[in-house]
């Protein structure tokens, strides 16, 4: 691949001071040309190779997204809200087979929203609740006898994250696992029915008990 020499066979007709490709044109136009001229065996191509990385490829898209969001936030908000208008079916699906990493983004939402700092993942939870053997600390009912009361176990904080700032500071990242416990909650507005429900912004700490 030479540099366009200005008079010579090398240099490119369309962009004289880019590298030469071929056929006359500059490696960018050269390569523009050849995927539009070869777009179907491309995508085709492209396919395949999700197809036989999808870790990769959910890494790369991820990345890629993060990008976005960080470059250009006014746009990534524009096109969220026109993709959940335009396909309501698909988001809908997502939040029923994702409720656990729908509510580990509100928790996180939540926590940035009041300063407090810190965060957890699914796993760290899902670690948590198998060290208390899947058993609210509080009442002792496991998960499948929650389950028949329309309960389910919740990361409860320990010390609010809706404490004062002040104090949070002196404290520490409250949204954080050190400062989880599970605790079953009822999900129906106003209810009491759940320990969570029950201690609500009180400080209790159940690991003790």
């Amino acid at each position: 691949m030479a540099i366009g020499i200005p008079g010579s066979k090398s240099t490119p007709k369309c962009h004289p001071n880019n590298k030469y490709q071929g056929k006359g044109l500059c490696v960018v136009c050269y390569l523009k040309q050849y995927r539009k001229k070869h777009k179907k065996e491309i995508r085709e191509l492209q396919r395949l190779w999700v197809f036989s990385n999808p870790e990769k490829h959910k890494a790369s898209s991820r990345k890629a997204s993060a990008t976005r969001r960080k470059n250009n936030p006014e746009e990534s908000l524009k096109y969220a809200r026109e993709y959940r208008e335009k396909y309501p079916e698909r988001v809908q699906h997502w939040r029923q087979e994702n409720i656990e990493k729908l509510r580990g983004y509100t928790r996180h939402r939540r926590a940035l929203k009041a300063g407090n700092g810190g965060s957890f993942t699914n796993k760290e939870w899902i670690n948590l609740k198998a060290e208390h053997d899947n058993k609210c600390l509080c009442c002792g009912r496991t998960e499948a006898e929650l389950s028949l009361l329309n309960l389910e176990l919740v990361p409860d904080h320990i010390l609010s994250v809706k404490m004062s700032k002040t104090l949070m500071l002196s404290l520490g990242f409250l949204n954080s696992i050190k400062n989880i416990q599970p605790l079953c909650h009822a999900h129906t507005k106003g209810s009491k029915g759940g320990c969570n429900n029950q201690k609500g912004a009180q400080y209790v700490d159940y690991r003790g008990h």
